[in-house]
């Protein structure tokens, strides 16, 4: 519990450091702790987006359902990620994408609504558009990724930048993330194996 406090802290003192510690205080009554087990859906593609989460253990990931049910993952996130609605429509209409858990975990949830409350309107504003810049960002790279790069060099991409996603992200997941099929990915981790 105080461990996932200090990442709240240590993160929106990375980002805000003029953050006073009466707004921090307040802000750590406002998230309540809540455990999750495997698959536990956090927000309905086509439902309100209406908290703020903190991870403390274990993985989510964002995904969108097509017509049929099959889902396509949009990105991951695990430990210390803070997870909110970054645009009024992510917040204020219905959800282009959904928000599962992978596996069991804890995390922290405050809503939105009490927490812009806490916040300066600032200080919201400038951390929503720190953490949208860095969307942003991972969203580009990951286009250029998937357009330029072979299917190896993705996976030993991700190997060496996030290999916390190839530890613990099941690999029908990790294979729609990285845009190939999971026979594909099987094949990649085998030969890779292999290799000296």
């Amino acid at each position: 519990m105080k461990k996932s406090i200090e990442h709240l802290k240590l993160l929106l003192e990375s980002t805000l450091p003029d953050l006073n510690s009466e707004s921090f205080n307040t802000l750590e009554s406002a998230f309540a702790p809540k455990q999750f087990d495997a698959n536990t859906t956090l927000l309905h593609q086509g439902s309100r987006w209406s908290n703020a989460y903190l991870i403390e253990s274990g993985h989510i990931r964002m995904y969108f359902l097509n017509k049929d049910g099959k889902a396509f993952n949009k990105n991951f996130f695990g430990p210390g990620a803070l997870i909110l609605p970054l645009t009024p429509s992510m917040q204020h209409e219905p959800s282009l994408f959904s928000i599962s858990c992978i596996g069991v975990g804890t995390l922290w949830q405050c809503d939105m609504q009490q927490f812009e409350a806490i916040l300066p309107e600032d200080t919201v504003k400038s951390l929503k558009y720190q953490l949208l810049t860095r969307l942003l960002d991972g969203k580009l790279q990951r286009e250029h990724d998937l357009l330029t790069l072979s299917a190896k060099q993705r996976y030993q991409k991700l190997l060496e930048q996030r290999p916390d996603l190839a530890e613990h992200i099941p690999l029908h997941h990790l294979a729609s993330y990285l845009g190939m099929t999971p026979v594909t990915l099987s094949r990649l981790r085998a030969d890779l194996k292999k290799s000296p």
